[in-house]
């Protein structure tokens, strides 16, 4: 999905949020939020990141072997919230 289809999406379904915020600078928002969330996921070592509303990413270091070599990778996995969360956020729950 493109920045602009999320903004569009994002709009259509709750338009007061947006206010008077065009669809331009709403992308610059999205960037920049991505920007960070990037950032906390590259800088997490064996952890996880949690992003209310939308779920968890779970950063594991894996080493494996690769032609006789040790090859050290990040992998990240990423849980969306579940209803159980979801129920949580509208009682204004963490």
């Amino acid at each position: 999905m493109k920045l602009d289809e999320i903004v569009k999406s994002a709009r259509a379904a709750d338009k007061a949020a947006f206010g008077k915020v065009n669809d331009k600078r709403a992308i610059k928002i999205l960037r920049a939020a991505f920007r960070q969330v990037n950032s906390q996921i590259e800088s997490a070592r064996d952890s996880n990141v949690a992003i209310a509303g939308l779920g968890r990413f779970a950063i594991r270091t894996i080493e494996r072997e690769k032609d006789g070599v040790s090859v050290t990778k990040q992998r990240v996995i990423f849980h969306q919230r579940g209803a159980g969360e979801k129920r949580k956020a509208e009682a204004g729950q963490s």
